[in-house]
């Protein structure tokens, strides 16, 4: 209402100008399109010593929204981690360094996520931001402080693909 006591229309609110996961702020937190997806890859799998090529493991990821945030979380038993080397190969089938034992580790347990908390060495996941991770995620560990043929004592106890997301395809209604 103006001073003069006339109506005035206005826009109150552009629908544009909201951000895509801003639909929370907007709903009192009763519905939610944000997201913490996780998927598995296969658990107890044994590393073998002295194996050039290393072991391998792979998870599908699907199509279930834009990643806000990506990490990959291992957890890795050996008789010393420091002769452990760890990659991730993403969908692109990029090489993402996450341990090289010769630089850096010691004991018998590496069980941390990349990249937060821990940096990784080469290449950078946080490309993944703001794009959809879709596809074929593959886990690679070579273990080269034992030769050939040794007890293979080491394993990938677990590991995962997390990734929080802005869901196109589902909501989460509370209440």
């Amino acid at each position: 209402i103006k001073p003069d006591g006339t109506h005035e229309c206005v826009v109150a609110m552009d629908p544009a100008a909201f951000p895509p996961d801003a639909i929370d702020e907007i709903s009192n937190k009763l519905i939610h399109n944000q997201f913490v997806d996780s998927q598995a890859g296969t658990p107890n799998v044994v590393i073998k010593d002295g194996f050039l090529f290393g072991v391998a493991d792979s998870l599908q990821f699907p199509d279930i929204g834009i990643a806000q945030k990506l990490n990959v979380s291992i957890h890795i038993t050996n008789s010393n981690v420091q002769f452990l080397t760890v990659s991730v190969f993403d969908p692109g089938g990029i090489e993402h360094l996450l341990h090289d034992g010769d630089k850096k580790g010691t004991g018998t347990t590496l069980k941390t996520s990349y990249p937060d908390p821990t940096k990784q060495l080469a290449k950078d996941l946080t490309t993944w931001v703001g794009k959809n991770p879709k596809g074929q995620w593959t886990l690679k560990v070579v273990d080269s402080g034992s030769p050939a043929g040794g007890t293979d004592d080491g394993k990938i106890v677990a590991w995962s693909v997390d990734i929080q997301t802005l869901s196109s395809k589902k909501v989460q209604i509370k209440g």
